[in-house]
């Protein structure tokens, strides 16, 4: 009898971590849709599991796109946005398949949920997803923002003056758009001010110009300190008859370093030395790019001014 209990139990056990290990496996593989299953704006990460749109980012009277998945006779239930009049929600279904089930075929229909972004601010999306019967299959939640411009920063100064100034409006229905920029600077030197845009933070810049001897150096400020103009062009070319020959304007490069608090978005800019047996240690900027949505982290290498944000000039 204890021999048949012994026995009772090592199967139990074995069951039970079998049963659990599946289960382990089950969520680990999980990197392709379920047919008829409900999926919100799905996207593939960096190690290209499937994954759902939690945030969006929206534009002052702009409207954006959210596409759900579901299975064939599926709806859109008790659509809502907490604090209405911010974002209008409308939707469209695209396709919606009715055709019975096989054993090969699975019904499935989708649909998109235009946002139309009305007054900026942080908002809920919220909505249901619900089968013929009314039966809810799923209930999601979106978190929306809706900011008065794209882009990490809205203005620049230099020297206390304007360089570049943008505004998005949007009164009764009236969009009104404005962008001013102006590059060409004066003096030797400067502070320089960025202010960022909504959910948005200035960690840092980068300043790459030309010094007296024609070199190109790299300098890392904060938002507001003091930077050096460059002196010289970056092309010039003297001959031996006198000929002399330069670029119309002399260059300085700014490169900005900011967090997307919203998305958890980031780029920083850094001055390193370049590897390499051929790099005679030349300085260069390094650039991390980190997309907190799919995971993706990126690191690239400028030299020269190329690929900044700002240019500032002067003849």
């Amino acid at each position: 009898m204890k021999r048949i209990k012994r026995i009772m139990l090592s199967m139990i056990t074995a069951m039970t971590l079998c049963f659990m290990f599946a289960n382990v496996i089950t969520v680990n593989a999980a990197t392709e849709k379920v047919p008829g299953g409900v999926y919100v704006d799905t996207f593939r990460d960096a190690k290209n599991n499937i994954k759902e749109t939690t945030k969006m980012e929206l534009v002052l009277g702009n409207t954006y796109n959210l596409d759900v998945e579901f299975g064939g006779g599926d709806r859109i239930a008790n659509l809502k946005v907490k604090k209405s009049g911010g974002v209008l929600p409308k939707v469209t279904y695209t396709y919606n398949n009715y055709r019975p089930a096989t054993e090969t075929y699975v019904p499935s229909g989708d649909a998109t949920i235009s946002l139309y972004a009305a007054k900026t601010g942080k908002y809920t999306l919220s909505f249901d997803v619900v089968n013929n019967q009314g039966v809810v299959r799923r209930s999601c939640k979106v978190t929306l923002l809706v900011r008065e411009l794209s882009g990490a920063y809205k203005k620049v100064t230099f020297g206390g003056k304007t360089v570049l100034s943008a505004s998005n409006k949007l009164k009764k229905g009236v969009r009104t758009s404005t962008s001013e920029s102006e590059y060409r600077v004066t003096g030797e030197s400067g502070n320089i001010k960025l202010t960022p845009n909504s959910k948005y933070k200035i960690t840092g810049l980068v300043v790459a110009s030309i010094d007296k001897n024609g070199t190109y150096t790299y300098k890392k400020i904060k938002n507001g300190g003091k930077i050096t103009l460059s002196k010289l062009y970056q092309y010039q070319y003297h001959a031996s008859n006198g000929y002399d020959d330069h670029d119309s304007k002399k260059y300085t490069c700014v490169y900005v370093s900011y967090k997307n608090t919203f998305t958890g978005d980031s780029v920083k800019y850094s001055v390193s030395k370049a590897k390499g047996k051929n790099s005679r240690g030349i300085k260069e900027i390094k650039c991390v790019r980190v997309t907190k949505k799919t995971g993706l982290k990126t690191t690239s290498y400028y030299t020269g001014g190329s690929g900044c944000d700002i240019i500032l000039w002067q003849y």
